[in-house]
């Protein structure tokens, strides 16, 4: 990899970390918005306003995600599949590709080889969200259906975890999928750091380390 194309993926680093911080960002809008609406209109909060709040809310959730899932490809990429016709010859280096720019990519960053746990569980969660929903389809007991919730996760008794699906908890920033716990503010705070080693690449220039 030349050091122009090391400085490229670096940059693409950096401006996905923007958008999915960006989107972080606007996580506390709705939920300032939320608190506000709730003391001004208690009424208007209860209705169709605090819906659209709520529905906001998770879709910067999920965008925030995204961002942060493009951020973790670059740096730690999946091994491409074998595209139909593709000889192996042509599929190998193309995974050698991916294995080597992941590697140089982390290297020109500081990077140590560990993931941020939990995040590609999350998002594949979203992604395949009707995946997702067949097995609620296939293994609930009591044919309970909960979603895009905002509270703490005491604020409900009785429901099965598994009947819960998305739930975002503001009092410290995690989200809950069907039992599953996934700090949020923990990922925010990785996907700060990453920009700050990304904009220091970028600013002083990314060197290229040596082959594998």
């Amino acid at each position: 990899m030349t050091p122009f194309q090391l400085h490229i993926y670096v940059c693409e680093v950096e401006v996905q970390c923007e958008f999915s911080l960006a989107a972080a960002k606007s996580v506390n809008e709705y939920l300032n918005g939320s608190r506000d609406l709730a003391a001004a209109e208690p009424e208007m909060a209860a209705g169709a306003d605090a819906e659209m709040v709520q529905a906001q809310l998770f879709r910067s959730v999920h965008s925030f995600l995204t961002h942060a899932a493009v951020v973790t490809r670059l740096l730690w990429p999946s091994i491409p599949r074998r595209r139909r016709e593709e000889d192996g010859a042509s599929h190998d280096r193309r995974k050698a590709q991916a294995v080597n720019r992941g590697k140089q990519v982390r290297l020109a960053l500081g990077l140590q080889d560990e993931q941020p746990g939990g995040q590609r569980t999350l998002r594949d969660h979203l992604e395949h969200f009707d995946e997702r929903l067949d097995d609620w389809a296939l293994t609930t007991n009591r044919h309970t259906f909960i979603d895009r919730c905002v509270g703490p996760p005491n604020l409900m008794f009785g429901p099965e975890r598994r009947d819960i699906m998305r739930w975002f908890d503001p009092t410290d920033g995690s989200f809950h999928f069907r039992g599953e716990r996934f700090d949020l503010t923990a990922l925010v705070a990785w996907v700060k750091e990453i920009r700050g080693r990304a904009a220091q690449a970028r600013r002083y220039g990314a060197t290229t380390p040596p082959a594998a």
